[in-house]
């Protein structure tokens, strides 16, 4: 797909732009997020209640048997494959925007107080999502219909979300909408973005402390923050601007994100099991662990069956097989930072704890 020189313009110049607040520290960096947050939230939160305010613009029979978008039965075939094909196979593109709240954690570590802002900041989050999740596909279908969703011909599914808005607020009323809705979800867009720095630059921080990584992404600036491994995302993100539009980068990015799920599920299961007594400042039930064994399979499953059903169905398997590639790429990483140890005459002992 050919992607327009002035988007990818925009893509450089904006990643550039955020990585300004993100490399000024954390406290600057989450203090634009928190801007960002407070913003982007007002859109999703009127989205998932826009209704109360135009009572007469909701049509509940809509949410009837939970048809399909076609208005076919919930069980009957989509798109010529048996509906639980395809639950399964949109499982995969979606299932990481539920997950994704999970990004308060990659900052807990540099709160005053982690045992304490941990639970809050994760309970809070999470619960807001269980909110918007869902109230938002319900807002929609009994505001727009069922049938207008599925036809682009009736609801451009890139203007969906203004559409919305214009239906609860006609008139001058809901060009200003549309506006305000506009420039906030972009606002949200903007905020992923410098999640998405901010956030993964302390995972191969960290990785790097861990002796997982090479010792050069174990560089903090003036201001301690992991610099060398922010600008690596940049340069990263811009690469994977070229492949082109949302679908082909959730394709890709998703193969690496869900599946990271996998190992760390099981791995708290084995910390709980095999080191009960470690010191927690925050202790969920002990039969989490058991639940995080589910979750582990579950997303294993989607990662694995979703993905490839999705790639082929969507037309994007080669995207999902380059996600597959750039999930292995960490081996030679790991493998130079053995060499990089063994070569500085670390023992076995000293490698295991050469990140301290």
């Amino acid at each position: 797909t050919f992607i327009p020189y002035w988007t990818l313009g925009i893509t450089a110049v904006g990643l550039i732009i955020l990585s300004i607040p993100a490399y000024l520290g954390i406290r600057f960096g989450t203090s634009m997020a928190t801007i960002l947050a407070v913003l982007s939230m007002i859109p999703l939160t009127f989205l998932s209640i826009g209704f109360i305010f135009n009572l007469d613009a909701a049509n509940w029979s809509e949410l009837a048997g939970f048809p399909h978008l076609d208005g076919s039965s919930f069980f009957d075939p989509v798109g010529g494959y048996p509906a639980w094909i395809m639950y399964i196979a949109y499982a995969f593109p979606l299932l990481w925007t539920v997950i994704a709240y999970e990004a308060a954690a990659c900052y807990i570590g540099e709160c005053r107080n982690p045992g304490r802002d941990a639970r809050i900041a994760m309970t809070l989050e999470g619960g807001y999502g269980v909110f918007v999740y869902t109230m938002l596909p319900v807002s929609f279908v009994v505001v727009l219909g069922a049938q207008a969703i599925s036809d682009p011909a009736l609801v451009d599914p890139k203007t969906m979300f203004v559409t919305f808005a214009s239906n609860i607020f006609p008139g001058v009323a809901g060009a200003v909408m549309e506006w305000l809705m506009a420039i906030m979800l972009i606002i949200a867009l903007v905020l992923s973005a410098l999640n998405s720095l901010m956030g993964c630059s302390r995972s191969l921080y960290q990785m790097s402390l861990d002796g997982q990584f090479p010792r050069f992404y174990q560089h903090l600036n003036r201001y301690h923050v992991p610099d060398r491994a922010m600008m690596t995302n940049v340069g990263a993100s811009l690469l994977i601007a070229f492949m082109g539009g949302a679908i082909e980068i959730y394709s890709f990015s998703n193969v690496g994100y869900l599946g990271s799920f996998v190992p760390v599920l099981i791995a708290y299961y084995l910390l709980r099991k095999d080191r009960p007594n470690v010191h927690r400042p925050f202790r969920l039930p002990e039969y989490f662990k058991y639940i995080a064994l589910a979750l582990a399979a579950l997303y294993f499953f989607v990662w694995l069956c979703g993905g490839v059903i999705y790639s082929y169905i969507g037309g994007q398997a080669i995207y999902y097989f380059l996600g597959i590639a750039a999930t292995f790429m960490y081996l030679p990483l790991y493998w130079y930072r053995k060499w990089e140890d063994a070569r500085n005459g670390y023992s076995a002992a000293e490698m295991a704890t050469s990140g301290s």
